[in-house]
């Protein structure tokens, strides 16, 4: 495929064909799962070297980014939340509220796994939930995989998990490298970095219009065998007792968690400091003092090198990096230009139908390869298209983005999603009613963003 690239003019110059190259070669890997998806890292400078048109050096540099101290703090934290107890406190809390009806709990973890994948990316949200869901079912008698992954109830609570582990990750840059992507690209498009809260009051919003539409999917588009799950609130409370008051792990990864999240979204309101304030940095800095402080009386830290072994996401620091590089190779190659030159036309001829060619397109890759994949692809060549065209690339960018983060359909779409299908949610059943839960996404975005670009024209999404 990369060779093939080379060989055809219509790609462009040399360069681009190199950057389309590297595109093909590594979207075919993301998308067939040929080899595993950590070795992919390599393909960008394996392309670079093999035909060597672009600066080696710059393709290099390409995957060094201060925002990955954001990724690997906010792994850690959240590792120590699932050792000491506090994901399963949480859950288990919202069980209580919700009790035993299947549609309710349905609900309940897609809007729960969606709210915590806001701050957190989705394969922690999965690992933190999904053996708890995977508990309260075997409480109804859905005590192994094969058991849950037949039952249409039981299957959808676990496939409501792992959507909304997906659906939440662009409601802030914590929740994973798809955010980050578009957050890195959108801050070298405005000249300054954007801050955490003006992030999420753009981001948020339409990730919770979307999410109402797949609710209602959930609840009434989706077939269910059991109406009411045995057990309820009484088993969960039960549960709660046995946990006992909150643990120093817990109360100390809590409130450093709240702690950095509130610098975080407060940096712009900090005034008069010698020096600036980075969300990356604090974070990390929080991570690496839970390093040092016990935990228990037998002196186990908050956060161990165990812990981080067993719980951290290593694929998470693996294919954002390589996302971003990709992004680079492609706008330093000039592929982007060309490939929005194929796409001015569409925009020219009508930028309502040129957001819905590049939000479909981005949902449609993220279904079959990875949210962050599709974000380093379609939103440089969305947002370089429509700016050539006189369109601000603020609105463009979060559009696309946040369309590109919601993967519903395949197994590759996010880390979240692979670790619920261990538990029991079924695949073919996912795959079938995911294309649906992406159409019916595509179309709720595609109205949002219709209603604030052209409609009302809300300048606070034209301008940050």
């Amino acid at each position: 495929m990369y060779f093939i690239a080379l060989s055809l003019p219509i790609l462009g110059p040399m360069e681009a064909r190199v950057g389309f190259g590297i595109l093909f070669w590594i979207a075919y890997y993301w998308v067939s799962g040929a080899v595993p998806i950590n070795y992919t890292i390599l393909v960008p400078i394996l392309g670079a070297i093999l035909f060597p048109v672009l600066p080696l050096g710059k393709v290099v540099s390409a995957y060094v980014d201060k925002l990955i101290l954001l990724i690997v703090a906010t792994g850690f934290i959240s590792a120590a939340w699932i050792r000491w107890g506090l994901a399963r406190r949480l859950a288990l809390n919202v069980l209580v509220f919700s009790g035993n009806n299947a549609r309710n709990q349905v609900t309940i973890w897609f809007v729960l796994a969606t709210l915590v994948s806001c701050l957190v990316a989705d394969t922690i949200t999965a690992v933190a939930f999904a053996p708890i869901a995977a508990s309260v079912l075997m409480a109804s008698g859905f005590d192994t995989v094969e058991s849950r992954w037949n039952s249409l109830s039981a299957s959808n609570l676990m496939i409501a998990l792992a959507w909304g582990s997906s659906h939440g990750g662009f409601g802030t840059p914590l929740g994973g490298g798809q955010a980050l992507v578009v957050y890195q690209l959108l801050g070298k498009e405005v000249g300054h970095n954007i801050a955490f809260i003006d992030w999420a009051m753009r981001a948020i919003p339409p990730t919770l219009f979307t999410a109402i539409f797949i609710v209602a999917f959930l609840r009434w588009g989706m077939k269910y065998d059991v109406q009411t799950f045995s057990g309820g609130r009484d088993v969960y409370r039960e549960e709660l007792k046995k946990l006992g008051p909150m643990n120093t792990g817990e109360w100390v990864s809590l409130i450093g968690f709240l702690v950095a999240i509130g610098i975080a979204f407060l940096e712009p309101f900090i005034k008069g400091l010698p020096f600036k304030i980075e969300p990356a940095a604090v974070f990390l800095l929080i991570a690496v003092i839970m390093f040092f402080i016990p935990a228990n009386k037998e002196g186990e830290k908050v956060i161990s090198e165990e812990m981080v072994k067993k719980h951290f996401p290593i694929t998470a620091i693996v294919v954002w990096p390589t996302a971003v590089a990709l992004a680079a190779i492609l706008e330093m190659s000039g592929a982007t230009k060309v490939m929005g030159s194929w796409l001015a036309p569409l925009a020219t001829a009508s930028p309502a139908i040129a957001l819905a060619g590049f939000t479909g397109l981005a949902g449609l890759m993220t279904q079959f390869s990875t949210n962050t994949a599709a974000n380093a692809v379609v939103v440089p060549m969305a947002v370089s298209t429509m700016k050539a065209v006189g369109q601000s690339p603020i609105p463009w960018a979060y559009s696309v983005g946040l369309m590109g983060s919601l993967g519903y359909a395949v197994v590759s779409a996010s880390g979240g999603i692979a670790v619920v299908v261990a538990y029991g949610a079924n695949i073919r059943r996912m795959f079938t009613n995911g294309l649906i839960a992406f159409a019916i996404a595509w179309v709720a975005n595609w109205i949002f963003w219709y209603l604030v670009m052209f409609v009302f024209k809300f300048a606070f999404y034209f301008r940050t």
